[in-house]
Order: structure tokens, then C-alpha cells, then sequence
């Protein structure tokens, strides 16, 4: 009897030192910080708050789980709260008990083996060894036994299986590290674990994505890397709802290291990634990689080669990569965007570097992978829902990670995709034998097998021959292509204009098969716009920051960009339109090709492409790469637009068949952020607006250009010259059409338009007429020139044209002109911006009579005493008579123009004062 009481004294003082150690921080709260600013981030950091369980909360701050310590620490230092839920532990152990009386059966999209839990809803640690077992049990020959790579604490084993084929022996195949609960409280972080690992095993031999992933993978699995925490959690909250987060070393007035900030790359870098704090929620340890679970983990890691990895967490629904120490962005920061955006296509997550998006936090097993042993290692914040949320979604957010599970299942060696297909003369043409090259690309962390791939097709007007090709193992992220001996494909001579042919490409990967559909369009597209980035920015008008940007162009040296040189500003607009409208009376077909690459915050920020038939109402258009917006931050609900992170440039294909045949479309790209995290923004490169067009019969349309002043001489310095340009419909019926000039420069290089295009509708039998001064700058090139006006549909279609030449010369003074520009009279019902109005009291005032015989009255009028030239020219731009060239007072003045010894005809009467001009037209009937 005394030796029964001895024990149970023993025991009691060994549970009130275990509950006196639990309940020294008190109780669990989830909090809301209404000051989300970076300054208060920091704080929160300094002070050993969890900032990896904080969501945060746009607009309205920072809600995060605290004890009644934590807590204190927030009133000590002044910083407002509110409590959300009193009691999270009680709150959650509520959901849990829900979660067992429910028992919602798994759905037949889950693994067969892929179970309910007795703790609220997840295993307990028994439970995960139990199925580690099973999975050895039922499938022996693919999955090992469990092995123990290490100890916590309290003596509690780390397990770990491998899953491959032959998987007790080591085969040199490309391997993977994947684990799991590094934080105790985290239980859907295992869940998904072994959700992914059950797939796996289930499906072997059946589907052929896993049964090449096992074939030809080396996959080790540890689903629990922080026993002692979860089993801690398991005794005191045998139901569910256990909050503890961190190991169970014994620091002597406290317990616990955080696993997660004791790994020894930038361990202990500031007090505000990790705390120096043994009582705090993210106290790094007495020192690095102390603990004996990292430990384990490093030198198991530091054993193999692993080349890709996954770290599971929950919950806040994003996916995270190195670096969280500091503002760093990982090496290979291309390679972790694509992957992170590769699973975030299933589930909507957001992703970036940890820092980035989340928080501080140094000593991080990822930033250890990458830095010590190169690994690209992907970590899921699993959920969003809570740390034990109710039971309908403990099965879906682990489906919902399980395509990034088999992302970097596939990366840890070589994953062949599909990268394009090309004509090598750029386009299928009807009636000609063409040549194709198909390129792939591995796009995996590996080298990849030697591979095959096949180019098909059922395309009726479409026959190809032989089109098989090998290719030796790729390294990873790298290409192979057929170039060397490209396809022959055979156009059939009836193939209509525009027909989309169909092809098939086939990727043999070690008897994986991967096939990939792709169109192309037959015939040479018209090139209605064009814009390389290469002549600056005169093609469009732009505000919020657009310009030109000199960092990794696609092509030449520059692209366009939201925010050049920098990341994007907080809660910013910036709109890049197109400055004149394309007329596309006569197209058929029009999409809209450039290339793309953006860093943009997903979920949140968000660039979209619009297009207007009016200039005032624009319409969202999706491409290739455009995403849905889901209404969170500045993205319109449904709306397609582009956000998250495409490091490398991509092509981009906006179908606007919609808008064929419009007289008047414009495009712009919209960039809006809104008060978060930024990037680097949206680039744009070698953007062309292509199609076809049914040309059909050019209407009876005639345009004459006439000089003034003829032989048009400019001097070195820049000069101008005077012209009348006429537009003449000799159809009976209206005509939509546009005019516009170009100059043809002395080398022979097209120049402008220097004027327009002008998009107007001309009466029917009618005449429009226009008098225009030409500035030629002085930094032009010496030489002949031609000035040729055009009538048509700009810029693909020209029905007439008219052109005259001038000379600039290599001496000659004046003044300095500065640009090319064109000014004067303004056309009606177009979208030319005409020049300002001339002042009220300068300018001709007319001619009394007109039309006139022999003689007319001009009167002019002036704003000051000037050097007054006026003089009248014939319809061929001859001088025929100078009227006044001296000086003049200010007023009114008239002259007498007679035509008594000329023939009838039009004539221009040219007034020109300081640096004003105006032309009247004169109309001599005799």
C-alpha cells in the first residue's frame, strides 16, 4: 500500500509540473491587431510572435493566435488588440468534437486508405505509424518499412519510408525529400503528406503518372519531424485543439524550441525572424541546429541528393519559397516561381519567397535546403481554414496540395514538356512544302531520360511526312528541338486563308506519354500595328509609370513596363493605351501577339488587357496566360487579367475575332496594386496586332497632296514647308477610310506617320480639302525625301497615294527645329488632334468676293506690329504673286489680290507673321 502511494505522489508531481508548464502561458486567443504596418510587423517580430500563423488581413490588420503572455507583451508595448475567440484551444476542441460525431466518409476522388482520425478528425502519432506500417504491409516491394532517423526530447521516434520501385535497394534514381509537422499544432501539414503518399501507392501500376513517378524516383517521406509536440498536443487535448507549437526541450522556466528557426543557415540573423526568448512561440534555440529533430533532419538530408523537397505547414493557403532571413530573393528564383505557380493553378494560393509575402524568419529548413544543398524545396501553408478546422475540409485541402506534391515529385529528375512549334519561314502557306520544328524543354531540378517525340496531325489540307525525332538526357532546364532536321509539312493549294491547322505533338519519356495539341494559322497575317520598344514611346499615351524598361528585353534593349527599374508603388494605376485607333473594316480575323513576363502579387494585384471600339467603353480581354480575378485587392471578380510570378518571357495570344471589322479599336494594359506586398511588375515585348482581311474591291477614293513653294528646300537647321492635301470620294455612297503621310527618309527608310491616320467618313461625291505646314527638325539627315500621303485602311490597306519630294540640305540656317510635327487646318470627324486655335486677333480674315473675277479683297489682322509676308500660290505650289512682305502695324490691314492676267482655278493665299501661319483658299471663276 505504501509502496501503490509512493508511486501515485510520483506521478501527481510529475503531471502538476507538466500542467504548470502548460498553463504558464495561459490560455489561447485568437487576436486581431488593427495596425497591419510594417512597423508594427516588426515589432510583432521582435517581441517572438508567430507571424507565420498571422493572417494578414488587407485593410483591416493582423489577426494571429497569442497566449495570455503574448498578450502582455503586446499591452507592454502599447499595441492595440481585440480578442476574436476567447478561447482557442476550447474553440477548436468544440470543432473537433463535431468533427467525430459527423464522420464524413472520405469521396471516391480520395485514396481508398486514406482515413478519419480519432483526433478531431487526424491521426494521432499512433495512428500516422500504423499507416506508415499498412503502406509497407500491402505494398512491400514500393515502400519500405519505417526507419528512425532520429529522436526528440522525450525519446520519441522520427520515422521515415521511401517509396520507389525496388525500394530497399538504392538505384541512383533521382530523389526527393518530403516531410511534414515541424510545428505541433499543424495538423493537416501530415495530413497532406500522407494524403500525397497513399496516391502514390494506390495508383501504381494503374495510372501512368504515378507509376513512372515511382518507376523512376527515389522519394523519402517524414511525416512527423516534431514527435514529442504532436504527442504533447495528443495528452493535452486527447479530442483535438492542442496549440502547442514547438518541440519540448526543457529551458528550465519554460519549454520548446521552434524547429523551424534552429536550422543552421542565418540562424539567429535578427531578433526578428527568431527570438533569443526561451519562453517565446519562435524561440530559435541556445544555439544552431541544437536541436536534436533538426539535427536529424540535416544529417539525413546531408546523406543523399535530393534535388527537389517539400516542408508542409498550415494554414494560411500560400505556397512559400527560400528566402524568409531577408528581403533575398532564392538563386534559381525562376525555377521556385514556375514550380509554386504550377500548384497554385489548382488552388488558388499565393505564392512568393517567404519574406516576400509572409514574414521574417531566419534559420528555416528551406533557406537551409537551397543554400546548403541547392534543393528547390516548395512549402505548402496548407488550408487557410485554421489549425484544426472542421472536418469537410480536412480531405479537400489535403486533394488540394496534391499537384504540388506531384510537381516536385516529377522535378526531382527531368520532366520533358512541350515549349512550342514553329514554321522555320514563319508561316504555312497554301500550295508549299514547309518546314517544322518542335522544341521541348525539361523543365524539371534533373537531367532527364533520352527521350523521343512525334509531330501529328489529321488536319485535311495538311500532310506531313515522316516526323519523329530523339533527343539525348536533358539537363535540367534546358531545350531540345528538331532543328537540325526539321519536319516537312505539305500545304495543300485548296487550304483556305486563315484555317487554324491542327497538330499533335507526342513527348516519350521512358514510356511516359505526353501530348500536347496546338494550332497554326494558315497564310501571312496582316500587320495592322507593330512596336518593338525599340522607337520610344510615341505609339501610345500612358500615365501611373509606364516606360521603357532596359533590364532582360526580350528583344533589343528595351520592353515596356508598369514601373521601369523599380517594383511597383502601393495602390497604383498606371494605363498604357494605344494612341491612334486601328481600323479594322476589313478584317476577318485579328489577335493580338506579344511576349510577357510579370511579378505581380497574386490574389491581389492584378494587370489586365481592355480593348474599346469607342475610345470610352473598354472590355477585358483573356489570353494564353490570363487568369481569373476572384475579387479580393484591386481584381475584378471573373474578370481574366494576369497576377503572380512568370520570371521567364513567354508568348501571349489575345483572340479578338470579336472585334473584326470594327472602324476603330484601341488596347491598353491596366496595372492596378492595392496597399500590400509588390513586385516587379507587368513587361511587355514585340507586341503586334495581326489578322486577315478580305480586301474585296478598292472604292473609286483619290488623294492629291500639293506643295507650296515648289522645289521645297530645308535648310540644315530644320525648316518647314506648306501643302494642301485633298481627299476625294467619286462614289455615290459615304466611305469610312483613313489618310495618313509618311515620309520616306534619304536612306530609304520608312518614317511616321507624320501625320494622322485620320479616321473620317467621306460623303459621298465629295471633296475634303485641308491646308498643313510640314516641320522637318534639324537633326534629320541631309538629303531627298519623299512625302507621301495615303488613302485606305491604315495601316495594312492602301487603295491610292500621292507623294511629292523636298531636300533637306547640309548647310543653311534659321531657326532650330526641334521635331517632326504637322499642324494646321483640322480635319472634321476624326480622331486628329488639331493644333490650337490661332489667336483671336491674328489671322486672315477672309477674302470678299470668293470665288472672284479678276480681283479680291484679302483682309488679315494682328495681334502686334510684325514682318509681315503674304502671298498667293497656284494648285502646283508655284509662287505666283507676293502680295506684302514687310511690316505692319497692329490692326486690320487689306490687299488687293487680281487675277486679271491668270486662268481660272483654285489658288492659296499664305499669311505668315513671327512664328504664326494661315492659308485661305481662293477659288478665280472667269
Amino acid at each position: 500500500m505504501t509502496q501503490l502511494r509512493a508511486v501515485i505522489i510520483i506521478i501527481s508531481i510529475a503531471l502538476l509540473t507538466f500542467l504548470s508548464a502548460s498553463s504558464a502561458f495561459g490560455k489561447y486567443h485568437q487576436v486581431l491587431i488593427p495596425d497591419g504596418s510594417p512597423q508594427t510587423i516588426m515589432t510583432l517580430g521582435e517581441l517572438g510572435l508567430p507571424l507565420d500563423d498571422a493572417e494578414f488581413l488587407k485593410d483591416v490588420g493582423i489577426s494571429i493566435p497569442l497566449n495570455d503572455a503574448e498578450i502582455i507583451l503586446l499591452e507592454n508595448r502599447g499595441i492595440s488588440y481585440r480578442i476574436l475567440q476567447e478561447d482557442l484551444e476550447k474553440y477548436y476542441e468544440d470543432i473537433c468534437i463535431k468533427n467525430l460525431k459527423i464522420g464524413v466518409p472520405p469521396t471516391d476522388e480520395d485514396p481508398v486508405h486514406m482515413k478519419y482520425g480519432s483526433m478531431g478528425g487526424f491521426y494521432t502519432f499512433q495512428e500516422i505509424v500504423a499507416d506508415l506500417d499498412s503502406m509497407h504491409l500491402l505494398y512491400p516491394d514500393i515502400c519500405t518499412a519505417k526507419e528512425i532517423i532520429g529522436y526528440g526530447w522525450d525519446n520519441n521516434p522520427i520515422y521515415m519510408v521511401k517509396i520507389s520501385d525496388n525500394a530497399a535497394s538504392y538505384e541512383g534514381e533521382p530523389e526527393g525529400i518530403f516531410d511534414a509537422l515541424h510545428h505541433a499544432r499543424e495538423p493537416g501539414a501530415y495530413t497532406a503528406l500522407l494524403y500525397a503518399m497513399w496516391y502514390l501507392l494506390e495508383n501504381y501500376g494503374t495510372d501512368p503518372e504515378a507509376t513512372y513517378l515511382v518507376d523512376n524516383r527515389e522519394l523519402y517521406f517524414v511525416p512527423v519531424v516534431n514527435p514529442d509536440g504532436l504527442l504533447y498536443n495528443q495528452m493535452t487535448n486527447p479530442n483535438g485543439g492542442g496549440m502547442w507549437r514547438k518541440n519540448r526541450r526543457n529551458n528550465g522556466s519554460s519549454y520548446g524550441v521552434d524547429l523551424n528557426r534552429n536550422y543552421t543557415y542565418q540562424w539567429g540573423y535578427d531578433n526578428q525572424g527568431s527570438s533569443p526568448t526561451p519562453s517565446s512561440s519562435t524561440y530559435r534555440g541556445p544555439s544552431a541546429g541544437s536541436e536534436p529533430e533538426t539535427q536529424a533532419m540535416m544529417n539525413f538530408i546531408g546523406e543523399h541528393n535530393f534535388a527537389t523537397g517539400m516542408t508542409i505547414h498550415t494554414s494560411a493557403g500560400k505556397y512559400l519559397c527560400a528566402y524568409g532571413y531577408a528581403n533575398v530573393p532564392p538563386e534559381h528564383y525562376d525555377v521556385h516561381m514556375d514550380y509554386m505557380a504550377y500548384a497554385s493553378a489548382q488552388n488558388g494560393y499565393s505564392y512568393g519567397y517567404c519574406y516576400q509575402i509572409m514574414y521574417a524568419s531566419n534559420g528555416r529548413t528551406q533557406d537551409w535546403q537551397l543554400h546548403e544543398h541547392d534543393i528547390i524545396n516548395v512549402e505548402p501553408e496548407v488550408g487557410g481554414n485554421g489549425f484544426w478546422p472542421p472536418v469537410n475540409y480536412i480531405m479537400p485541402e489535403a486533394r488540394e496540395n496534391l499537384n504540388c506534391h506531384l510537381n516536385q515529385f516529377w522535378c526531382a529528375g527531368g520532366q520533358v514538356v512541350f515549349s512550342s512549334l514553329e514554321v522555320v519561314d514563319g508561316h504555312l502557306i497554301p500550295g508549299e512544302s514547309e518546314e517544322l520544328v518542335v522544341t521541348v524543354f525539361n523543365r524539371g531540378w534533373g537531367t532527364s531520360e533520352a527521350l523521343d517525340f512525334e509531330l501529328t496531325t489529321s488536319d485535311p489540307y495538311v500532310t506531313l511526312q515522316t516526323a519523329t525525332s530523339s533527343a539525348e538526357p536533358l539537363v535540367r532546364r534546358t531545350t531540345a528541338s528538331n532543328s537540325a532536321t526539321p519536319f516537312q509539312a505539305d500545304i495543300s493549294p485548296n487550304c483556305p486563308i486563315g484555317h487554324e491547322a491542327e497538330f499533335t505533338v507526342t513527348i516519350d519519356q521512358n514510356g511516359f506519354i505526353r501530348a500536347e495539341t496546338i494550332s497554326l494559322i494558315v497564310g501571312t497575317p496582316v500587320v495592322f500595328f507593330a512596336d518593338d520598344a525599340e522607337s520610344g514611346l510615341g505609339n501610345w499615351t500612358y500615365s501611373g509609370g509606364w516606360g521603357l524598361d532596359g533590364d532582360n528585353p526580350h528583344g533589343g534593349n528595351y520592353s515596356f513596363s508598369d514601373s521601369p527599374g523599380r517594383d511597383y508603388y502601393n495602390n497604383t494605376t498606371a494605363v498604357f493605351t494605344l494612341a491612334q485607333p486601328i481600323n479594322l473594316t476589313n478584317a476577318t480575323q485579328v489577335w493580338l501577339d506579344f511576349w510577357g513576363r510579370w511579378d505581380i502579387e497574386s490574389n491581389w494585384d492584378f494587370c489586365q488587357l481592355e480593348v474599346s471600339t469607342n475610345g470610352s467603353n473598354w472590355f477585358p480581354v483573356s489570353g494564353l496566360h490570363t487568369v481569373p480575378g476572384n475579387g479580393q485587392g484591386v481584381q475584378p471578380y471573373g474578370e481574366p487579367g494576369w497576377e503572380g510570378v512568370q520570371a521567364n518571357w513567354v508568348n501571349e495570344f489575345v483572340d479578338l475575332d470579336a472585334f473584326a471589322g470594327q472602324p476603330y479599336l484601341k488596347f491598353r494594359f491596366e496595372f492596378k496594386s492595392d496597399g500590400g506586398v509588390t513586385g516587379d511588375g507587368f513587361f511587355a515585348d514585340d507586341i503586334q496586332l495581326l489578322g486577315f482581311i478580305d480586301a474585296g474591291t478598292p472604292p473609286d477614293v483619290a488623294i492629291t497632296l500639293t506643295p507650296y513653294g515648289a522645289p521645297i528646300q530645308i535648310p540644315s537647321s530644320g525648316g518647314s514647308f506648306d501643302f494642301n492635301i485633298a481627299l476625294t470620294n467619286n462614289e455615290p455612297t459615304s466611305q469610312n477610310l483613313d489618310a495618313w503621310i509618311m515620309v520616306t527618309l534619304p536612306n530609304g527608310s520608312p518614317y511616321g506617320p507624320v501625320l494622322g491616320p485620320v479616321n473620317l467618313t467621306l460623303a459621298g461625291s465629295s471633296t475634303l480639302d485641308r491646308d498643313r505646314t510640314q516641320d522637318v527638325p534639324g537633326g534629320a539627315p541631309s538629303g531627298i525625301y519623299s512625302y507621301t500621303a495615303y488613302l485606305g485602311l491604315y495601316p495594312t490597306i492602301t487603295w491610292v497615294e500621292d507623294s511629292f519630294d523636298f531636300e533637306k540640305l547640309s548647310s543653311g540656317d534659321g531657326s532650330y527645329i526641334e521635331e517632326w510635327m504637322n499642324s494646321g487646318e483640322s480635319f472634321d470627324l476624326t480622331s486628329e488632334a488639331s493644333v490650337p486655335d490661332m489667336p483671336e486677333d491674328f489671322g486672315l480674315l477672309g477674302a470678299h468676293p470668293n470665288p472672284f473675277n479678276p480681283s479680291t479683297v484679302l483682309s488679315f489682322q494682328l495681334q502686334s506690329a510684325s514682318l509681315v509676308n503674304l502671298s498667293v500660290y497656284d494648285i502646283s505650289g508655284r509662287l505666283v504673286m507676293e502680295l506684302i512682305d514687310g511690316w505692319r502695324d497692329v490692326g486690320v490691314h487689306e490687299v488687293t489680290f487680281d487675277g486679271f492676267n491668270l486662268p481660272s482655278g483654285m489658288y492659296f493665299a499664305k499669311l505668315q507673321a513671327e512664328n504664326l501661319k494661315q492659308t485661305q483658299k481662293l477659288l478665280l471663276l472667269k
